[in-house]
């Protein structure tokens, strides 16, 4: 057990989501920087995002393997401390990239983001379910869920403002965003040293990771929801996509306060689904009304489908933290090729990438809340 008050609690949960929303950040400040200063055609973006997310992939498995093997006796403190250098990571690597003389150091900046990127992402998880259970539980989850398009959304919102910088101006930006990394960092590391815990609990071991059905469902159907998105926000003209990201905060929070008020696996079913239909219009004809309904109902489903992993019976932590080891590694790897797919192919091809991506998470979710319990 975890000895963590009130305030401790807040302050960790506060920590966790901001961390979350500042990866975010960095991606897309990275992709308006390589855009804006250094001039980066869509092909040498996606091969700047391909580096990212190799990084993200190689360390949410190195990560694994570690702690299923060498970090099992001191699990909590491992993705703890694990988050806080994910966020120093990032901090390192956005400055990298600033101080680039060549295209293979920003490219080399961009995977130092990724690789704090997979230790964000690997570690939030378990130490959420080590920390909180029961109401709050769901509440850091839709938080939880939340962060990364709120990040998204705040950089693409400013991003007209953004590109129009001039250089000195653009590395005060990045400059900025190193500081609130290395403050988060320090913020996450100060709140967990002080919790006591207790590191004698059961800890998954790796293979079972790999052989549990329920883990390569999990990861392929909501693959579906973030090469979508990823494929959105990176190719589509935020003009046309602003209204889904709006609307996908006011969602986020709306399936928030549904959590507690409906039983979990109908409602994650009924907004997937939704957001599938909605899907169809936005893709194919660019209705703005269909992007706010796709937006609000894909967000509103996030922290319905993400406790979904956390309901099953004998769960705990470390199993969680393979699940979600496997997700982010299958998603990455879906990313990374799909990124490069999506930028050569004509729109009418990848339309249907689109479309068929965002069915797979309708569907697949249907699947995993009537077979799964």
């Amino acid at each position: 057990m975890n000895t963590v008050s009130t305030l401790q609690r807040f302050g960790i949960g506060i920590s966790l989501f901001f961390g979350y929303a500042l990866f975010a950040v960095a991606w897309k400040v990275g992709d308006f920087y390589v855009l804006s200063v250094h001039t980066f055609d869509n092909a040498q973006l996606a091969d700047s995002t391909a580096w990212l997310n190799v990084a993200k992939l190689v360390t949410n498995f190195l990560l694994g393997i570690a702690v299923a093997r060498v970090a099992a006796k001191y699990y909590f403190a491992t993705v703890g401390n694990g988050f806080a250098i994910g966020l120093l990571f990032s901090a390192v690597g956005l400055a990298v990239m600033v101080n680039a003389s060549s295209d293979l150091m920003i490219m080399a900046g961009r995977a130092i983001v990724g690789l704090g990127g997979g230790l964000v992402l690997f570690c939030q998880s378990p130490l959420t379910a080590s920390i909180f259970s029961g109401k709050e539980l769901n509440l850091m989850n839709g938080f939880n869920a939340s962060a990364y398009n709120i990040g998204i959304t705040a950089a693409i919102t400013l991003s007209a403002t953004i590109l129009a910088l001039p250089a000195e101006s653009m590395e005060l930006v990045t400059y900025v965003l190193i500081g609130l990394s290395l403050f988060l960092a320090a913020l996450v590391f100060l709140s967990l040293n002080k919790v006591t815990a207790s590191e004698s609990g059961e800890v998954a071991s790796f293979s079972s990771g790999l052989v549990e059905k329920f883990n390569w469902v999990f990861c392929l159907v909501f693959s579906g929801a973030i090469v979508f998105y990823t494929l959105s926000f990176t190719f589509i003209e935020p003009a046309n996509i602003m209204n889904l990201l709006y609307a996908g905060v006011v969602g986020n929070f709306a399936g928030i306060v549904l959590l507690n008020k409906f039983e979990i696996r109908k409602l994650a079913m009924t907004t997937t689904v939704l957001a599938s239909l909605s899907a169809i219009p936005f893709v194919l004809a660019g209705s703005q009304v269909a992007a706010m309904a796709l937006g609000f109902f894909l967000f509103a489903s996030l922290p319905a489908f993400i406790s979904l992993a956390y309901i099953r019976e004998n769960v705990n932590p470390s199993s969680l933290a393979l699940t979600f080891m496997l997700l982010w590694v299958g998603s990455d790897l879906l990313v990374t090729v799909m990124v490069k797919v999506f930028a050569a192919v004509p729109t009418s091809v990848g339309n249907m990438i689109l479309l068929s991506l965002v069915a797979i998470y309708g569907a697949g979710t249907v699947f995993i809340a009537r077979k799964y319990k």
